[in-house]
């Protein structure tokens, strides 16, 4: 039996900037207290809760949330299962994976699994609304003051990717993916670049089909292993 809560509606009048949420967890005291904490932050609401990855998924294909926050160590189906079957869906969500200890391992294989973002537990109000922001507007996001140690984690870890040749990228190419370290958007990169962002798209593709990457942020786990970007 799915371990599914539907939460009541709340009416609002400005409903076209409410950003919808469903958060999972198999710990309920977890659940009831984020749940406050992010109907508190403005724009957002949470309208529905499961307790495993599969109630997670059955109300992400029912309900068509924005946003899915979600424990990676749950009963049944767990959270890392959960994510990449989420991210397969038509109207796929952002996903926040969320976990009460920050182990290498977890970080690096929820990103890997499709999550666009990665918190403790710990973590405070302010993180986790900036977080929820970012993903929606951005490909990957880790709160700034664990991005160096975040990059650091997934550096040691082995990324199943292409053995680089020379001349494997052209420069925009590596231009692009630096841009890609800095979390910057596709038109922010297009800015930075003087580019188009459909030239950035253009380049992101080709980035992803050169390291075996399906996101970004394989992009970036490529760049790091192999030290193609400055500063890591």
């Amino acid at each position: 039996m799915l371990s599914i809560f539907l939460l009541p509606q709340i009416k609002s009048t400005n409903m076209k900037q409410m950003i919808n949420i469903v958060i999972a967890d198999d710990h309920l005291v977890w659940r009831k207290g984020i749940i406050p904490l992010l109907e508190d932050m403005k724009g957002f609401r949470v309208i529905g809760e499961a307790a495993d990855g599969a109630a997670l998924l059955d109300l992400c294909i029912r309900l068509q949330p924005q946003i899915v926050i979600t424990d990676i160590k749950m009963p049944g189906m767990d959270g890392y299962t959960a994510i990449q079957q989420v991210r397969q869906l038509p109207m796929a969500p952002a996903i926040i994976a969320m976990s009460a200890l920050e182990e290498e391992a977890d970080i690096y294989d929820s990103m890997v699994k499709g999550a666009k973002g990665y918190l403790g537990k710990h973590a405070l109000k302010h993180e986790i609304q900036e977080t929820i922001e970012r993903v929606l507007f951005s490909d990957h996001y880790v709160y700034p003051f664990r991005n160096k140690h975040f990059c650091k984690v997934i550096a040691t870890h082995t990324f199943p990717n292409l053995p680089v040749r020379n001349n494997m990228f052209t420069t925009r190419e590596l231009q692009v993916m630096e841009k890609i370290a800095e979390q910057k958007t596709s038109k922010e990169i297009a800015e930075d670049l003087f580019i188009s962002p459909k030239t950035v798209i253009f380049h992101r593709d080709k980035l992803m089909k050169k390291t075996g990457s399906t996101s970004a942020m394989g992009i970036l786990l490529f760049g790091i292993r192999n030290r193609l970007i400055k500063g890591f």
